[in-house]
């Protein structure tokens, strides 16, 4: 069943075993049945952990968890074609620290399921599922693997011997009898069998504790903004869709995904009012058309507008976009207030803009996208929308040449000015969208323990 393991996995498996690093794949049936999960490696020795670390690091992995986070584990995790790997490499069989079994003796026992898959045996394989359970899972939803070992042939004098020197004999038994009987094992049943082993790490786990709930408390935005903007008709919102689409399984491992549409939709309740008393008298607040010229009067009321409008904004900013990036999540943005400068004739020449524009929360990702003026003149309003209240006519206004030359200019100053990417987007959408996603991936794994 070789040829059933994922690509990115075996790859990493067949290098280990190159390198003649001593290894164990454990927890591993969804990998040998090919399902492309997670896989935890157990290292014989230090020097096998350290040097398992090295050979991911330099096959382009990321360290996204390290054991400041988990006692005696590291987290690596790589994106392959929109396909993301992650490995979990052990020094011990523990979970929170706590060790669940003797790996020496699981070294001596192992077997070769084919080829380079070195497992543990049927018994050890047990134990470790049901450790899981105990210490860290708590999820007995997923108790395929011991139904598995249960109707083996196993040797339970060893089995029984394990347990008992690891001191968790009576939570195993509560898992096992629970398994034979269908019924599901109590967390506070659990908890009161492993309370002799769990107080003996307690100030481990305390210090865990502490630390975690720091990292909730935490107020540091740590996720992945990406910002698409151009004129209108570049192809955003379709963009905007693509990369929310193939992004989907690999933010799922982090914390999310959002999608936002940041062009006008008013949210302070003053914006709503100031917005509803606009349309009635049918007015616009600013001038996109370039032929025209502003009054000085006209100038100072668009300086206020500009102003108020980096308050509305940021608000929903703060409300719509900032928890999802302070969570780690990502957040692909249609527009962004960066828009404010080429989507209107005065923004260029605005005092205020050129102060509040350097001000306003920078993205991790711009993108500026370009395309023909004649194709932007073609292309229609129908568009999906990722606010739930944002609604737009069916038809856009077709802009002249000379306006849309002059956005298109802007567009490119605005690039230029914050360290954006122009995208030309009469290329093949799905090319763009892995050009993106290989570009940005990235920064969604932490750079220190204290961001996860």
């Amino acid at each position: 069943m070789i040829h059933n393991t994922p690509k990115g996995i075996l790859e990493i498996i067949s290098l280990l075993h190159t390198k003649e690093i001593s290894y164990i794949l454990f927890k591993c049936e969804h990998i040998i049945e090919g399902e492309n999960k997670n896989v935890d490696i157990l290292c014989e020795t230090v020097r096998d952990f350290s040097k398992a670390s090295r050979i991911l690091e330099q096959n382009g992995f990321l360290l996204y968890m390290d054991e400041s986070v988990e006692k005696y584990k590291r987290m690596y995790v790589k994106v392959n074609n929109n396909i993301l790997t992650a490995i979990h490499l052990h020094q011990e069989i523990a979970w929170h620290g706590i060790k669940a079994i003797d790996k020496r003796s699981v070294f001596k026992r192992k077997q070769v399921f084919s080829n380079q898959k070195i497992i543990p045996s049927p018994e050890d394989s047990l134990i470790i599922h049901v450790a899981h359970l105990v210490f860290e899972n708590y999820n007995y939803r997923n108790n395929f693997p011991i139904k598995l070992y249960l109707k083996k042939e196993l040797d339970w004098g060893y089995i029984k011997k394990k347990v008992d020197e690891c001191g968790w004999k009576k939570a195993f038994r509560y898992v096992i009898s629970c398994t034979r009987n269908e019924t599901t094992p109590e967390f506070y049943s659990l908890l009161k069998l492993t309370k002799k082993k769990i107080l003996s790490h307690s100030p481990y786990l305390i210090w865990k504790i502490i630390k975690n709930i720091g990292r909730r408390l935490s107020i540091k935005r740590k996720g992945s903004l990406i910002v698409l903007v151009g004129v209108n008709g570049a192809g955003k919102t379709t963009l905007t869709k693509e990369i929310l689409n193939e992004y989907k399984q690999i933010s799922k491992f982090f914390n999310g995904q959002n999608g936002y549409y940041f062009g006008w939709e008013p949210f302070l309740p003053t914006t709503k009012l100031l917005s509803n008393m606009l349309k009635k008298k049918n007015k616009k607040t600013f001038n996109s058309d370039s032929s025209k010229k502003i009054s000085l009067i006209g100038k100072l009321f668009q300086e206020v507008l500009f102003t108020y409008n980096f308050t509305e904004y940021l608000a929903r900013y703060l409300f719509h976009i900032f928890p999802t990036l302070r969570n780690n999540g990502l957040v692909v943005v249609d527009r962004y207030y960066y828009d404010q400068l080429a989507q209107y004739n005065y923004g260029p020449k605005s005092l205020m803009l050129r102060l509040l524009l350097p001000i306003f929360p920078k993205p991790d990702y711009l993108y500026v996208l370009d395309t023909d003026i004649k194709t932007l003149q073609n292309r229609d309003k129908n568009i999906d929308v990722y606010s739930k209240n944002a609604k737009r006519d069916n038809q856009r206004e077709v802009h002249t040449t000379n306006d849309l030359s002059s956005q298109k200019e802007r567009y490119n100053y605005i690039a230029q000015k914050f360290n954006g990417k122009i995208i030309n987007t009469e290329s093949d959408v799905k090319v763009i969208t892995k050009m993106i996603l290989n570009d940005t991936w990235k920064k969604l794994v932490p750079k220190t323990e204290d961001d996860i």
